[in-house]
């Protein structure tokens, strides 16, 4: 029976959505009526609550039951476009043809299989575009549905045990005009599989003839609420593939590919996308929005969700392209074999940009996913971004962020792959957003998160830019190594980042941000390589990278809760006017757990660091910062090993600004040494020459709490101005060791600077000074520090500033020399080694079982070299209860007052050095109620002569064995100078004239009357 269009137009409802002018069919909404639903521009994910609705308003025609039909094909070879054909409950063993854009509408128990003898063995071969089939049970075909048109929809069917439920393949070539199709709508349908086929194959492949002007309109992709399994594990569930190529001039837009609420049990992947754009000129290109959202793929062979974004290959000139968003949220993803969950590969391979090109994505946002998968957990790969451009082409991505996900991994639970902006030219430019990964749980079998910086920036030339935005990771619960193998809670590689730089080309590389993590594993954080950063650069060329800040985070490691290892080829090889900027890395205000056997930090493996610097090329680099951490270990607590020579070969005018190591302000706890340096840091500035200059901060040590079993503080140096020649000069800031508290089970502080200046032909080596001071120490043994040359010769000079130790704290008795200070000098010919001073100065100690005080300095001077270790002073020091108070080996001359020598078996060695045992000039001193200058000497415990004057200084002359104290104290030196609490100001009263007398003109005499209690009166002023 055949019904008129008008009869049906209230009875039978059904919606179309038009998209840039082609018809595209909706799911199914009620009897009679197709709804679609699109995602609104308002914001990424947003759902509109007022769909579009068009009615068909052709013949509706019955098949089965009561109908006219008793096939399918006799329904649908009488349609024209907008009719309806409703299949009512039966089997129906055929193979349809469907040549006009219709609607088959099954109804409950409508089931189509196969005929006998399968001609295709396809159940529908759509021949037109815009058909829809709902409400089918599809079932055994080769083929359910197979099209080589679009703007489909396919709701509400079931498909049984097909090799393959939906195959739709557009293939177009050679195309000389505009060309339109819709996409697709997949909703609400069944399939149960057990083929190794893809389920939904869909493959779209446009090329133009790169001749005329041309545009291309792609509709939206929509696949949502479907309920799929598979027995077959080989491929995927959804299969998309779209391809467009070979457009000259005109413009090209492609819709959304929606993914929501889709629920797929086994199989391979559940939804593989892959997408191709090349040969474009002077297009104008827009891409939609890309969700995937709310779906469950269960226990997938393979990918639960592999997306390899559109690649955009050999763009020429004005093209522009605008791409939409990308988000993959509250999706559900389990694996049973070697699967990854969330694998976005190939993300901004955009590559061979010439011209004029300007192409530019949206934000990439992964969260709320609950993934368990037995490969990795999230992989974002940013591959080939900018490669190969040139003119005035520009690449940007925006932000990324991965956040708030739930991850449990075999392989890596995070793997963020960045390989970006390399061998580009002219003045092009590339430019990549903020990455954030915030707030996910993660326990993973490899690195729990894994960020691998790979050629960015690399091999640029001309006016070529580079620029990067931070990775910010944050919030993070992340635990590696679940297995037996060695990997980490975080792991950040580096290598080629702003190397091989021409011209005028410039790289700039953000900060990487790691704070307010709890982090596990073998390591807790392993920065595993910093390698071929900023090297090779020549001309004008300028590198920067932002700094590493890992702040906040609580690090707990079976073998180092931090790592910091193989930084090699920093700033190496430059020249030109080349310059390179590394800030640092700052590790601070952490809480870091060297767990089982761990050390608490370990650093490692630090070489050709500003290496080969040429013309006037200069590095700048901000050193490793361990600032306010508190670390506990039962090995080291902070452990160094394997540094390489910084510095090496530079020649020209080149500079270099460096600083290396700071650890202030940490408490360590730990089970061997609290920091050590297991290798001594050799030959900073090996080969340097020309007016190449080196400014460099190597070590500071300051206001840390360190308890450890071994020795506090053991650090080492060798070689420093190896082979230097010309007129370079390389200056090393004062290493210092202040403010700190250590208790340790050897000695205090052990630090060794040995063969200064081996093999230097000429040049300068200064070091600002050595400093120990303000540290209270409850240790067996003291401070140790020792300082030799090399056999200088021709016309080698190297400088010491002062070596200080001063006001220190001993509470224990030491097994060796409290205090050891050591110098060795070895000048030859024409060299020169200058030392300005020995000061040691306000120390207190608790004794020893050698010497409190062991100073020994010997030189060695041949020809016209020049030695000369300057003055040593050793003042205001508790010299106590030692074998011998004080020792001296060597110094020319010594200045030794105001000590307390107390209780020692022999307070002075002998010695040979002329020593004088009184101050240099009067000081201000105090004894009784009364003040006085005078020179003063030191005070003996041993001392028993008379002070009859009851100045505070004894009558006779003290003999130390090495001459005579002249000036002997009678009280210990604390008691009598300075600084003394004074608790009273000066007080002043004027005698003459009376209060209140007025004088008109002419001279005025004052008087006075001063006096101070403490200090006395020196100077008043009217």
């Amino acid at each position: 029976m055949e019904i008129s269009r008008r009869s049906i137009l209230t009875s039978l409802l059904s919606a179309i959505l038009l998209i840039s002018g082609v018809l595209v069919l909706s799911p199914v909404d009620g009897e009679g009526t197709a709804e679609n639903r699109l995602m609104e521009r308002d914001r990424p994910g947003s759902v509109p609550s007022a769909p579009s609705r068009i009615s068909y308003d052709g013949n509706t025609y019955y098949v089965g039951g009561p109908g006219n039909y008793t096939t399918i094909q006799e329904a649908v070879d009488l349609c024209v476009d907008g009719d309806v054909v409703v299949v009512n409950p039966g089997t129906y063993q055929e193979e349809v043809r469907v040549n006009s854009e219709i609607w088959i509408r099954g109804t409950t128990g409508a089931k189509i299989v196969p005929i006998p003898s399968p001609v295709t063995g396809v159940a529908f071969i759509l021949n037109t575009a815009n058909i829809t089939i709902t409400s089918m049970n599809i079932s055994d075909f080769e083929v359910g549905i197979e099209s080589d048109h679009c703007g489909h929809n396919i709701s509400d069917n079931q498909f049984f045990l097909n090799t393959q439920d939906v195959s739709i393949k557009l293939s177009l070539s050679g195309l000389n005009s505009s060309f339109m199709t819709g996409g697709l709508v997949f909703s609400g349908n069944e399939l149960k599989r057990n083929s190794a086929m893809h389920g939904v194959d869909i493959d779209l492949n446009i090329q133009f003839d790169y001749e005329n002007a041309s545009h291309a309109d792609i509709g939206d992709i929509i696949i949502t609420d479907n309920e799929m399994s598979s027995t077959a594990t080989a491929r995927a569930f959804f299969h998309i593939r779209e391809t467009v190529s070979d457009m000259l001039g005109g413009s090209l837009t492609i819709g959304d590919v929606i993914m929501k609420g889709n629920r797929m049990t086994g199989g391979g992947t559940g939804f593989d996308f892959y997408g191709s754009i090349y040969e474009l000129e002077n297009v104008s290109v827009t891409v939609g929005d890309f969700i995937i959202s709310g779906n469950h793929i269960v226990e997938s062979d393979d990918y639960g969700i592999d997306l390899d974004y559109y690649d955009f290959t050999n763009l020429h000139g004005t093209t522009t392209v605008r791409m939409g968003d990308i988000m993959v949220s509250d999706n559900e993803i389990t694996s049973s074999g070697n699967s990854n969950s969330i694998y976005l590969a190939d993300f901004a391979y955009w590559y061979e940009l010439h011209d004029d090109i300007d192409l530019e994505t949206g934000n990439v946002t992964v969260e709320h996913n609950t993934l368990e998968s037995r490969g990795y957990g999230v992989y974002l790969y940013y591959s080939y971004l900018g490669y190969s451009m040139d003119g005035n082409a520009r690449a940007v991505t925006r932000n990324a962020w991965i956040r708030n996900n739930t991850i449990l991994a075999s392989s890596y639970g995070i793997y963020l792959d960045i390989e970006d902006g390399y061998e580009n030219s002219g003045s092009s430019s590339c430019e990549m957003g903020d990455i954030h990964v915030e707030n996910n749980k993660i326990n993973s079998t490899y690195d729990a998160i894994y960020v691998y910086l790979y050629y960015l920036g690399e091999s640029l030339e001309e006016n070529a830019s580079f620029v990067m935005g931070d990775i910010i990771i944050s919030g993070n619960t992340a635990n590696g190594s679940q297995g037996a193998i060695s990997y980490s809670g975080l792991s950040i590689y580096m290598e080629h980042v702003g190397a091989d730089l021409l011209d005028r080309s410039r790289v700039r590389i953000g900060n990487i941000e790691v704070f307010d993590n709890t982090l596990s594993g073998t390591y807790g954080v392993y920065s595993e390589s910093m390698y071929v950063v900023g090297s090779n650069n020549r001309g004008e060329s300028s590198m920067e990278m932002g700094r590493m800040n890992i702040t906040g985070n609580t690090m707990n490691g079976t073998d180092a809760g931090f790592s910091f290892y193989y930084m090699n080829n920093v700033g190496d090889d430059l020249s030109g006017n080349s310059t390179v900027s590394v800030n640092g890395i700052y590790v601070e205000d952490n809480d870091i757990i060297g767990s089982g056997t761990g050390y608490g930090i370990k650093i490692s493996n630090l070489d050709n660091i500003a290496d080969n610097l040429f013309d006037s090329s200069s590095l700048s680099f901000g050193g490793i910062n361990i600032l306010n951490n508190n670390v506990s270990s039962a090995s080291d607590g902070v452990f160094i090993e394997d540094i390489g020579a910084m510095a090496a070969g530079m020649s020209g005018d080149s500079d270099l600004q460096a600083d290396l190591f700071d650890f202030s302000g940490n408490n360590i706890v730990c089970g061997g040494y609290g920091v050590v340096f297991d290798d001594d840091i050799p030959e900073f500035g090996r080969g340097m020459g020309g007016n190449s200059r080196a400014e460099m901060d190597v070590i500071s040590i300051e206001g840390n709490r360190i308890v450890s079993s071994d020795t506090g503080i053991l650090m080492g140096a060798s070689g420093f101005g190896h082979s230097m020649d010309g007129s370079a000069d390389l200056h090393l800031d004062t290493w210092t060791v202040t403010g700190n508290e250590i208790t340790s089970g050897s000695a205090a502080v052990d630090l060794r600077i040995s063969e200064l200046g081996r093999g230097m032909i000429s040049g300068n080596l200064d070091i600002a000074g050595i400093s120990i001071s303000d540290n209270v120490f409850d240790t067996w043994d003291g401070i140790k520090v020792w300082v030799s040359t090399d056999p200088l010769k021709d016309h080698a000079n190297v400088s010491i500033g002062d070596i200080l130790v001063n006001d220190n704290v001993f509470l224990h008795a030491s097994d060796d020399d409290t205090i050891l200070v050591n110098v060795i000098s070895n000048v030859g010919d024409n060299a020169s080694f200058i030392l300005d001073g020995t000061f040691i100065i306000g120390n207190d100690q608790s004794g020893s079982n050698v010497s409190v005080i062991h100073n020994s300095h010997s030189e060695t001077v041949s020809g016209n070299g020049t030695s000369d270790l300057g003055l040593t002073r050793i003042s205001r020091n508790n010299i106590t209860y030692g074998a011998n108070g004080l020792e001296l080996e060597g110094p020319k001359t010594a200045e030794v007052f105001l000590n307390n020598f107390m209780g020692n078996i022999d307070d002075v060695a002998p010695t040979s050095t002329p020593v004088s045992w009184v101050s240099p000039e009067p000081l201000w001193y105090r004894h009784g109620m009364r003040n006085f200058s005078s020179y003063l000497g030191n005070y003996w415990s041993s001392y028993t002569g008379p002070d009859n004057n009851n100045d505070g200084i004894g009558d006779n002359p003290f003999n130390t064995g090495s001459g005579l104290d002249t000036r002997p104290l009678m009280n210990q030196f604390q008691e009598v100078v300075p600084p003394w609490q004074d608790e009273t100001p000066p007080e002043v009263r004027i005698t003459s004239p009376s209060n209140g007398t007025i004088f008109d003109t002419g001279d005025v005499l004052i008087e006075w009357e001063a006096a101070d209690d403490l200090l006395g009166i020196e100077d008043i002023w009217v």
